[in-house]
């Protein structure tokens, strides 16, 4: 059983509940040896504190969802913030939350060009009929 988070150190009770500082489940980082709570190195295999075999659990990172997409592009704050909480855990999500935001950043900066284009067209065309 893991004593410690991987993620940040601190004492967990259970590999499959998500440690409750880091929200992070236990297994799913590199950065702390799961038994003594030492710093460690991403490819390291065994703990040179105390000798443990260093654990890891596999996840899978399948993406952002689609409510994840649209939101990233109608509020690219939304997909910078969850790029940055993203990339270390979730590389591939974070990833595509950020891409959606820049679609969406770009988005609007179209429709503000077009509205603006457009209130140009209007305002010459009623200075033409004047």
């Amino acid at each position: 059983m893991v004593q410690f988070c991987r993620h940040c150190g601190t004492k967990v009770s259970d590999e499959n509940i998500p440690c409750t500082n880091c929200g992070v489940l236990p297994l799913n980082s590199n950065k702390f040896c799961q038994a003594c709570a030492s710093p460690t190195r991403p490819a390291q295999e065994v703990c040179v504190e105390c000798g443990a075999v260093l654990l890891a659990q596999e996840y899978s990172d399948t993406g952002a969802t689609p409510l994840v997409k649209i939101s990233a592009c109608l509020f690219p704050l939304v997909g910078l913030i969850l790029y940055l909480v993203w990339k270390d855990e979730k590389p591939q999500s974070a990833t595509t939350a950020c891409r959606w935001a820049l679609i969406g950043v770009l988005l609007n900066i179209l429709a503000v060009s077009l509205g603006f284009c457009s209130g140009l067209v209007s305002i010459v065309g009623l200075n033409i009929h004047m």
